[in-house]
């Protein structure tokens, strides 16, 4: 059986609804400290950033993703995951409009 992953959801109060072994929920705070949330959230037993706050967060974030090569691609439909022959190692996908995006590394929403 599968481990859960922790999932975070917010209208900017946090919380996680799994138990984190590996404590990456602990990671995700860090790094919204580091886009501007105040610390507290990393010792509140409930903590509350807010709506606004949370959106300036995330834009900062994305542009700190992109700066380091990432890309975002929207309303784009993937058709297909390219993969290593007789490997399950991603080299990147094709989208619906044909275009093949290489990579190593793909998360899709």
């Amino acid at each position: 059986m599968a481990k859960a992953e922790p999932e975070l959801f917010s209208d900017g109060k946090l919380y996680s609804q799994v138990r984190d072994p590996r404590f990456l929920g602990r990671k995700v705070l860090e790094e919204f400290v580091k886009a501007g949330a105040p610390e507290d959230i990393l010792t509140l037993a409930h903590p509350h950033i807010g709506t606004f706050r949370l959106v300036s967060m995330v834009e900062h974030i994305r542009s700190e993703i992109e700066a380091a090569g990432g890309e975002y691609r929207f309303q784009s439909r993937v058709d297909g995951l390219l993969l290593e022959p007789g490997t399950r190692h991603v080299q990147g996908v094709r989208l619906a409009n044909g275009e093949v995006v290489e990579s190593g590394h793909v998360i899709m929403r």
